[in-house]
């Protein structure tokens, strides 16, 4: 049992200091905790002795030029951007490099742990790698098989002939839409009716990235309906767009892809004084403007009825692979059983399954649920060896900014950061897994079986 103190939360929903009238009772139990941990160790069940039988990783393309967006970019800063070596989406060729540099860690990793040969090729139908169909989510697959498979020769599977991949965007693919009179209600039920307290609780980020951008040009502040001259606190927040391209416009909107631009500029290795035009040039000056992208897409991304519309698809292909791999587990088949399935989308991709599964996680350089650069969920599918019983485990692995940055190699003593998940209604084990019977019917129960194409890839 956890004791914990009461919080007051006042009506920005911060939380006060912890009643008084629980410090006598933390203060006397305290005294027994070392008895009541003995017990508990004498009577813990033993640690389970677990075989790896295969993983999914969802991975988020890497590090890419900036996007043109709407409102352009030019119009939401007071300075010139910096120009970039590829096409506006692209990604770069250090975003290659990075990508294959995190491919030859997870071999490693996983070589480690008996998924995967420690040299040479995999054995065919081992592996499976299918990947978006922009460029920037193609070239970061194979650079990530590159990493692993160094002249193996494997190649990424993409959607060739199509505008959109129905396993990555089932909506604009049109295999189900959004109810846009729903996706606003949505989300505005997550922010009290309006966005007033919301915006009030994020002040300090926006002039933080006000002082930064220097927002904003007469015609950005005309066309959102104000006054010129305007700043970003001066711009109305809305929801617009419908079906597949509602979005959110306003001041949270240009402060969430203005952060996500400094970031990429200081991976792709741009001198300081061109990222973020020097006045925010290092990860911790970036990380109170971190705080307006992590809530972006926590509105638009993580809102429960958009993330399921979303990742429904993904979601039940993670579901089927894992289940596959159980089914075929100890049975004698003609073909080989696959251990690693790697999907490339966007990061998108990666907060819509989390907020579909209530899932969570805390790389320690970062804001909690960042998704940064090549970062990944890795579903693990594990085989307790004593009870034969499955279970799985997600974690979160990216790389640093600064190994981004300095484009560092990866090993065990210089790992990329990595995090357990946890997930809505699963509760984890001291290992981190959740047991297969709990995942699989709660992850199954989420989908939202309207976006799940018939079509597989």
């Amino acid at each position: 049992m956890k004791l914990h103190a009461e919080r007051k939360t006042n009506r920005a929903g911060f939380c006060s200091r912890p009643d008084i009238r629980f410090r006598h009772l933390i203060s006397s139990r305290a005294l027994r905790a070392p008895i009541i941990a003995a017990v508990l160790i004498s009577n813990a069940a033993p640690a389970a002795d677990y075989e790896l039988l295969s993983t999914v990783i969802v991975s988020r393309h890497g590090v890419r030029s900036p996007i043109a967006g709407t409102p352009s970019l030019a119009s939401i800063a007071a300075d010139p951007w910096p120009s970039w070596p590829v096409p506006p989406g692209h990604l770069t060729p250090r975003g290659a490099e990075l990508a294959r540099l995190l491919g030859v860690y997870y071999r490693d990793h996983y070589a480690a742990q008996g998924l995967l040969p420690a040299q040479g090729c995999p054995p065919p139908g081992a592996v499976f790698a299918w990947a978006d169909l922009d460029q920037r989510t193609r070239m970061t697959a194979q650079s990530l098989l590159d990493g692993m498979f160094p002249a193996c020769g494997l190649r990424p599977g993409y959607r060739g002939d199509a505008k959109a991949d129905p396993l990555f965007h089932p909506t604009r693919a049109g295999i189900c839409r959004i109810d846009p009179a729903r996706a606003r209600q949505a989300v505005l039920e997550r922010v009290g009716g309006n966005f007033r307290i919301v915006l009030s609780a994020h002040q300090s980020e926006l002039a933080a990235m006000q002082s930064v951008l220097k927002c904003c040009a007469p015609a950005v502040c005309r066309a959102s309906g104000a006054a010129a001259p305007c700043t970003l606190r001066g711009l109305p927040t809305a929801i617009v767009g419908s079906d597949d391209r509602i979005r959110l416009s306003g001041p949270i909107a240009i402060g969430s892809t203005a952060a996500e631009i400094f970031l990429l500029e200081y991976a792709q290795g741009l001198p300081a004084q061109e990222v973020a035009w020097g006045r925010a040039a290092s990860p911790e000056a970036m990380r109170p403007l971190w705080r307006l992208h992590t809530l972006q897409f926590d509105l638009m991304q993580r809102t429960p009825y958009l993330a399921a519309r979303q990742a429904s698809a993904l979601v039940d292909r993670i579901v089927a692979t894992m289940r596959d791999s159980i089914e075929k587990n100890g049975v004698a088949t003609s073909s080989v059983r696959r251990k690693l399935t790697l999907f490339v989308g966007h990061d998108t991709n990666l907060a819509n399954i989390g907020g579909m599964l209530g899932m969570h996680w805390a790389l320690p350089s970062y804001l909690p649920d960042q998704t940064p650069p090549a970062g990944a969920l890795h579903f693990e599918l594990l085989r307790d060896r004593g009870s034969g019983s499955y279970a799985v485990r997600v974690s979160y692995i990216a790389q640093t900014l600064e190994q981004m940055r300095e484009v560092m190699q990866l090993n065990p003593s210089r790992p990329p950061e990595q995090a357990t998940a946890t997930i809505a209604g699963c509760p984890a084990n001291d290992d981190g897994t959740c047991a297969w019977a709990t995942f699989e019917p709660l992850a199954s129960k989420a989908l939202d079986r309207a976006c799940v194409s018939a079509n597989g890839t």
